[in-house]
């Protein structure tokens, strides 16, 4: 709708504003860019989901995966004015895993953190080991989750009602990629929430070596 909107405006016959012509068209390919960044999302989707879709595992660092997603989401967290800091003290960190598909899980979270911050977003990944396995927490201090939501978020299609929050943009399937994913893992994950407080997702990998 928006890129309708957009294309409406610039072949009207009267538009003659070149500096709103060039935001309209910016308009119009970014939204282009969401629109396949989901079509992708999907599709991944689907295919995650089918009974005799296996992931390709190999040994990998969880860490390099959390560093890499910190690479892709730190431009647009600092634009808020947010941060993103890590503290990594898992001494194993290696596990059986896809780096492509845990990669999108964890831009997914940090995407949501961002987002879900109505101030600048102060964002925080940090990582333990615990009896053979390694702990993950992804934390922010955002908007949060209600008590009543908390089971419905790892739904398809599910998007908790915040007002005029909703006009933050997407689909509700983020997090059921993301509970997917984990699950073809092997791992867990789990969700506390605070309202106006921030929200805290903890995941779980068992460890293969030390590392």
């Amino acid at each position: 709708s928006t890129i309708s909107l957009a294309c409406e405006a610039l072949m009207d016959k009267d538009f003659k504003k070149v500096g709103s012509r060039d935001k309209y068209i910016n308009i119009i390919n970014d939204e282009n860019k969401r629109l396949g960044g989901q079509v992708e999302n999907v599709l991944s989707i689907a295919k995650s989901e089918k009974s005799n879709y296996k992931l390709d595992l190999k040994e990998l660092c969880v860490h390099k995966i959390i560093k890499d997603s910190i690479n892709i989401n730190k431009f647009k967290i600092q634009k808020r004015g947010g941060i993103i800091k890590h503290d990594l003290k898992a001494d194993s960190s290696f596990i059986l895993g896809n780096y492509d598909h845990l990669l999108n899980v964890f831009n997914n979270l940090l995407d949501n953190s961002n987002k879900y911050s109505l101030e600048s977003p102060i964002i925080k990944i940090s990582s333990i080991n615990n009896k053979g396995f390694m702990e993950i927490l992804i934390s922010d201090q955002g908007i949060g989750i209600k008590n009543s939501s908390i089971d419905k978020i790892f739904d398809k299609f599910y998007r908790e009602p915040q007002g005029n929050i909703h006009n933050v943009k997407g689909f509700g399937l983020g997090l059921s990629y993301v509970k997917n994913i984990l699950n073809k893992h092997k791992a867990s994950i789990s969700v506390e929430s605070v309202v106006n407080k921030g929200t805290i997702f903890k995941m779980r990998f068992k460890n293969i070596k030390d590392g």
